[in-house]
């Protein structure tokens, strides 16, 4: 809670300010799903869902004006790489490797699709707080920076602002340490920027 408190400090009494500066400050990884959200709180690193669940845990208890949930931007290759797909959770929804664009057929071994960050982690989905308040609707992408309308063309401009591109990778052993497991990309489907 310590960090709720700090994260909405001066930003007065505009929810919007707060949700943002909540889930934008809250301390990012890709690698841990935190099964306890209110953990974020005492500043454990966590992925970017397990961040935007905490947002709607804090705004919930401490009843900031507005509609808060939370939701992920992906997009599929069957579709068009450039058209995003935003879904409000729960249920909890897989992302980019949940509906149909399944393995080409002469690579089965290739783990799928990803969606490649700016740090170079493979996603399959970034998850968003969404707040709407007096009317007006917006998404804030969970553990990066960024304020977008939440419609179809703000949806677009965060998948192309977050993602650098998409591609099919592979898991593999990293050849620096055997015993461990990179990710691989092994084919460009799309880049973003």
């Amino acid at each position: 809670m310590k960090l709720a408190e700090a994260s909405v400090a001066g930003v007065a009494c505009d929810p919007m300010a707060m949700a943002k500066k909540l889930v934008q400050s809250s301390p990012y990884t890709l690698s841990h799903n935190s099964t306890n959200a209110w953990e974020i709180g005492e500043g454990v690193k966590a992925d970017c869902i397990s961040i935007s669940r905490y947002g709607n845990k804090v705004f919930k208890i401490l009843g900031i004006p507005g509609t808060y949930s939370s939701g992920i931007i992906y997009a599929k290759k069957s579709t068009g790489p450039t058209n995003a797909i935003f879904k409000e959770f729960p249920p909890t929804h897989g992302g980019l490797n949940t509906d149909d664009d399944p393995n080409p057929p002469d690579h089965p071994d290739w783990n799928g699709l990803a969606l490649i960050d700016g740090n170079g982690g493979a996603n399959a989905f970034e998850a968003v707080a969404k707040l709407t308040y007096n009317g007006v609707s917006k998404i804030f992408p969970a553990g990066a920076n960024g304020e977008y309308n939440a419609d179809q063309a703000g949806y677009d401009l965060l998948l192309k602002t977050i993602f650098k591109s998409m591609n099919w990778v592979a898991t593999e052993p990293d050849p620096n340490d055997p015993s461990k497991k990179i990710t691989v990309i092994k084919d460009l489907i799309h880049t973003y920027h």
